[in-house]
């Protein structure tokens, strides 16, 4: 296969890889429910997350270099959630006066685990959990400001825990910088044989 085919192959992959996670992203960020174009891009990044080692591997291209190229992706995939459902909750979500209701503990194999019944003004959320607030800052009747996003998939935070998610999408373009590095180095190297 001729180098710029090779380069190309090995550039676009991962490009849909990136594109079946911006439409993700623009998924979860609109709370569209869009059943066909989530599948779609389920499909596709699945199917060029599998077919870029096989291609290198039917090519005889480098393996290291595609082995490292895993690392960009799982930092693509930790911090695009994390700063989506930042950015949702940033930009959909509202401000909710909460008081706490209810306490309740359920013993788990990983130590008490907490949830809260909840009471609030207006929509929010009837219960949040442990996650949410820590124990140690719940009491039946005290009063709580939530963040809120009923719409999206931004959740619900404590108000004012809460960053824009600029940070982790700022960090995952780099990681998608890096994969497309990696990926064009792993095009126009051959493995020594």
């Amino acid at each position: 296969m001729s180098l710029p085919l090779r380069i190309a192959v090995c550039l676009g992959l991962p490009l849909v890889f990136i594109a079946a996670l911006a439409v993700l992203a623009w998924a979860d960020y609109s709370g569209s429910s869009n059943g066909l174009l989530i599948a779609g891009a389920i499909v596709a990044g699945l199917a060029a997350v599998i077919g870029f080692p096989a291609f290198v591997l039917w090519q005889g291209l480098s393996v290291g270099l595609t082995v490292l190229a895993a690392l960009p992706v799982a930092g693509m995939l930790l911090t695009l959630g994390a700063g989506v459902a930042a950015r949702t909750l940033h930009d959909h979500g509202h401000d909710v006066a909460c008081r706490i209701t209810t306490i309740s503990r359920v013993e788990t194999s990983d130590g008490p685990h907490y949830d809260f019944g909840l009471n609030c003004d207006g929509s929010g959320p009837s219960t949040i959990d442990q996650s949410t607030l820590p124990p140690a800052d719940a009491a039946v009747g005290k009063r709580i400001v939530l963040r809120h996003d009923a719409v999206g998939g931004g959740g619900t935070v404590v108000a004012g825990d809460l960053g824009d998610g600029q940070g982790a999408l700022i960090a995952c373009a780099a990681f998608a910088g890096a994969l497309l590095l990696t990926c064009l180095a792993v095009g126009v190297r051959r493995r020594s044989e």
